[in-house]
């Protein structure tokens, strides 16, 4: 059984029961299927990040390399002699 699995099955177990207790017990006949298209757009966000979780940072260099100024671009046509 995969660790991933294990999480989403505990985690499962945590949230729905209490989740249909308070709407079956709490919220409004007419409220309820708002009240569980809420708690399912929590659940659905937690497992998307269980099952893609974000990459490790491995090099923090930047995207960019620093812009050396004694060897920026000509423009064409100019010339530095005077």
């Amino acid at each position: 059984m995969s660790q991933s699995f294990l999480r989403a099955w505990v985690a499962d177990c945590c949230v729905w029961p209490f989740a249909n207790t308070i709407g079956f017990r709490l919220v409004p006949t007419n409220l309820r299927p708002t009240f569980v298209s809420v708690v399912v757009v929590g659940w659905q966000s937690y497992m998307s990040s269980i099952g893609h979780p974000r990459p490790k940072v491995r090099d923090e260099t930047p995207l960019t390399r620093p812009v050396d100024e004694s060897s920026s671009p000509q423009i064409l046509g100019t010339s530095d002699s005077s």
